[in-house]
């Protein structure tokens, strides 16, 4: 038996709140042992395979080893929510974040 979108939806979202506040606590725990950048790409990226894995999504990658040869461009148009799942998913690690400069204003992101 299928769940109806409704139900789909709301688990989604409670288990995306859920895993935010624990990956985030985590990730404050974490910081206090590792090094910043090492904690800020293993969090993001478990974060980023835990909610892609509860949207269905499963994420087949090639040419993954073209990634780590050098500096890299990763442009992303966001067509969903789901771009930023997979944008932290197969970030290297120190990877450097640039955003338009307007969401400076927004609380948790600027």
């Amino acid at each position: 038996m299928t769940d109806h979108p409704i139900i789909h939806f709301l688990r989604f979202y409670t288990l995306l709140i859920l895993s935010t506040i624990f990956y985030f606590g985590w990730g404050l725990i974490l910081f206090m042992f590792k090094p910043r950048d090492t904690v800020t790409h293993d969090i993001s990226k478990h974060w980023a395979v835990f909610n892609l894995k509860q949207a269905g999504v499963e994420l087949e990658v090639y040419g993954r080893e073209y990634l780590s040869r050098g500096p890299s461009i990763f442009v992303f148009n966001h067509q969903s929510m789901l771009d930023m799942f997979i944008l932290c998913q197969l970030m290297p690690p120190k990877t450097l974040c640039a955003a338009k400069n307007s969401f400076r204003y927004f609380p948790f992101i600027g």
